[in-house]
């Protein structure tokens, strides 16, 4: 580095630096039906090679923790069935987030449907949230369905529906 023609060092540690910090995917584990929050049957990945980076999420009955301030993107993806006979559905999956870890307000929602068949569809939603507080900033996700035979769909082994989270930088 140089200063008006003055060479000057500068330690390695204070430049280097850059890229993700922390990286975790969990996946629905069983599949499940009608409106409710995710609360149960979510697990990190475990499967192909799975490498997650960092420090991991809490989670306790739905709700994911972070482990430390940043920035951070969320995303999901969701795969439903419809059963045969229901005609004009709609499925959402709602990523909420609470900044006080009491109320949860949809932050982005993705929406998937069937018609009067036996069909797959799927979605995907995502969004960036400043963490400044790991206490009160926590995130779930919601599945909502006009209908109680329509489903979001688990698999221990393959991830239909899943949850990722990645530190971007600090906050």
């Amino acid at each position: 580095v140089s200063d008006a023609g003055t060479l000057k060092r500068i330690d390695y540690s204070l430049i280097k630096g850059g890229g993700l910090t922390m990286a975790r995917l969990y996946r629905l584990s069983a599949t499940t039906s009608g409106t409710q929050n995710l609360t149960s049957n979510i697990e990190e990945v475990d499967t192909e090679g799975y490498g997650g980076l960092g420090s991991n999420m809490s989670l306790s009955s739905g709700v994911f923790t972070f482990p430390s301030t940043g920035i951070y993107l969320i995303q999901a993806q969701a795969a439903f069935q419809t059963e045969s006979g229901q005609s004009s559905n709609y499925h959402q999956l709602h990523l909420q987030v609470t900044t006080n870890n009491s109320s949860y307000t949809a932050a982005s929602i993705g929406w998937g449907g069937g018609v009067d068949a036996t069909e797959y569809s799927g979605c995907f939603t995502q969004h960036i949230l400043d963490v400044t507080d790991t206490a009160n900033h926590k995130v779930r996700f919601r599945f909502e369905t006009n209908h109680s035979t329509s489903y979001i769909l688990g698999n221990s082994g393959d991830t239909y529906t899943g949850f990722s989270f990645l530190k971007l930088g600090d906050t």
